[in-house]
């Protein structure tokens, strides 16, 4: 009785698509070590970039006349109005203002793309992490000190009657951290950005996905009959007798 290996719905059989596979391994292989090795070149020609942090711990407090020890509070405070302060971090208006920081001792631009904000919670504080990722370490922190400094300003401004212009809540903001000015940001950290494990692996997958479609495609344009199904299916007749594949058959005979 013959195997029954058909996929459901018809088609091409399990045994089929090892065939195929097995025709077409030297060309599967190749594409992938291709796409492997462009991938890997472009990691190694690729401009090195750097990312520089500041962090900064955000402290709001209801009220003005708030006491200090009431931590709870202000950690519930800081809790709902911390996602505002960091989105406010890519707005057109600190990022103009940042750009007016900067050029006083710099000159280039400050990119929105370039800008990625973080916060969690510690202890009883909660820390915003502000990053900004350029081609060297110096402007990376000399960029991210800019950003820092007007996301600062814009926050912590006030209108005539002391409440706040852009956060609209009745709350008092404060930063907290050890770098005052342009001069300390050599103390912010950057880190390279390398990320060579992902590019290989990214590569890799694009290759297989390249492979897969490119002996598809070849399967799919071509017309000849390779069994005695597909001859049956073709001219509506049944077949009798028909030759096998002699490689095929030593298989059969090796697993039977």
């Amino acid at each position: 009785m013959e195997e029954n290996n058909q996929y459901s719905g018809g088609g091409i059989t399990f045994r089929q698509l090892l065939l195929i596979v097995r025709a077409n391994i030297f060309l599967i292989v190749a594409i992938i070590v291709i796409a492997t090795v462009i991938g890997t070149v472009y990691y190694m020609t690729r401009k090195t970039t750097y990312t520089a942090t500041r962090s900064m711990i955000v402290i709001c407090k209801n009220d003005e006349t708030e006491s200090d020890s009431n931590i709870y509070n202000d950690l519930t405070a800081t809790s709902r109005i911390i996602p505002t302060i960091a989105g406010f971090c890519k707005q057109e208006v600190v990022i103009s203002r940042a750009q007016e920081i900067y050029d006083t001792s710099n000159s280039g631009t400050i990119s929105k793309g370039g800008v990625s904000v973080s916060y969690d919670e510690s202890g009883n504080n909660y820390f915003m992490y502000i990053s900004y990722t350029d081609v060297t370490p110096e402007l990376a922190r000399a960029k991210v000190m800019a950003i820092s400094m007007a996301e600062k300003e814009i926050v912590e401004t006030k209108d005539e009657n002391g409440k706040s212009v852009y956060v609209r809540m009745s709350t008092n903001i404060t930063f907290v951290d050890n770098i005052a000015d342009m001069v300390d940001s050599g103390n912010i950290p950057c880190s390279v950005n390398s990320g060579l494990k992902m590019t290989v692996v990214l590569a890799f997958i694009i290759g297989v996905i390249a492979a897969v479609l490119v002996v598809l495609l070849r399967y799919l344009l071509d017309d000849t009959l390779k069994t005695k199904e597909e001859l049956e299916r073709v001219t509506g007749t049944q077949v009798f007798a028909f030759l096998s594949d002699v490689n095929t058959e030593r298989e059969n005979g090796k697993n039977g």
